[in-house]
């Protein structure tokens, strides 16, 4: 026979209070976030994606820049970025004229999602030196 002692059920209350505890703090902890992320894809002219571009993330009030390269589908992320904005973004790729975004202000919490479509750059006839 197995003999229950107030200790014993005192260990147990106190283990299941700490874990309501700890889950409560982890759920409130997840809500509160501070900072954000964008995401998304660059294409080219004829909708194909473009890897290896250089996307270029410049928080205006500080100048502070982050950066990301597309992967080979195009896609691209940045987290951890200041919440509000302004923000400008600028996109290059070799073969295709840069792309700006400019104004953008991002909220806590879910990514934004801010896609590019890159132009061919104009083939040059002759190069003067």
């Amino acid at each position: 026979m197995k003999h229950i002692t107030k200790s014993t059920v005192l260990a147990g209350l106190l283990g299941a209070s700490t874990m309501a505890m700890t889950m409560a703090l982890a759920t409130s902890a997840h809500a509160q976030s501070t900072s954000s992320s964008i995401r998304g894809i660059v294409t080219g002219a004829n909708g194909a994606p473009i890897g290896g571009a250089k996307v270029t993330i410049v928080y205006t009030p500080t100048g502070r820049v982050t950066t990301a390269t597309t992967t080979a589908n195009g896609a691209y992320s940045a987290r951890g970025l200041r919440v509000g904005g302004p923000y400008t973004i600028t996109v290059t790729a070799p073969g295709a004229q840069p792309e700006v975004k400019e104004g953008l202000s991002f909220a806590a919490g879910t990514p934004v999602s801010v896609n590019f479509d890159l132009e061919e750059l104009a083939a040059v006839d002759e190069i003067i030196v």
